[in-house]
């Protein structure tokens, strides 16, 4: 039942009904706190990570919604690397412009969860959206080391690569990225 709560209002956020999807939302979290009910602490920082993400989710972003879902996953488990993510996607999308932030925490994460590819890949577009295009690359790398089948990865490495002026290396990593979407028509967008 959370979960699901938590995609309806995932559902009203992409289509642009903040006060639908926030109140979705936070009647998980109410339930949550009434005398009697017991929920597991895993399941707690689950909901609040795919809440902060849900959030984050069609045009009408919530930042600090975000922020606020991910610091209670956090407050919970200090050492869950999905929390660290979802409050870097947070920072970053509150302020583009510094990547700062957004890079320790994707670091934290990859630190806590060393074969998350996905933190790593995050942490990458931070060096990539700064033009630190061999950074980027390097981490990357990292990222494909952990896991060869994360197609991110190769679109961001291959992005990457196009923009430090290696064109071959950017097209095999297109390539890749397209094998690995098979069928996915967004990916070859």
């Amino acid at each position: 039942m959370p979960l699901n709560a938590i995609g309806i209002g995932r559902v009203w956020n992409i289509k642009g009904n903040a006060k639908e999807a926030v109140s979705s939302i936070e009647m998980v979290f109410n339930r949550f706190n009434e005398k009697g009910f017991k929920v597991k602490d895993d399941m707690k920082i689950r909901a609040y990570v795919e809440a902060a993400e849900a959030m984050l989710d069609g045009a009408n972003k919530n930042t600090t919604k975000a922020l606020d879902y991910a610091s209670k996953a956090i407050a919970i488990d200090e050492y869950n690397s999905s929390a660290y993510i979802v409050k870097c996607d947070a920072l970053y999308e509150s302020d583009p412009l510094n990547a700062t932030d957004p890079l320790n925490n994707y670091k934290k994460a990859a630190e806590l969860d060393k074969t998350s590819a996905k933190a790593l890949s995050k942490g990458a577009f931070m060096y990539y959206r700064g033009r630190l295009f061999e950074k980027a690359i390097c981490m990357y790398n990292e990222a494909l080391k952990n896991d060869p089948n994360f197609a991110p990865a190769y679109a961001g490495r291959g992005d990457a690569n196009y923009y430090a002026n290696k064109p071959n290396e950017a097209l095999a990593d297109y390539k890749k990225n397209l094998e690995l979407n098979k069928g996915n028509l967004t990916a070859r967008k």
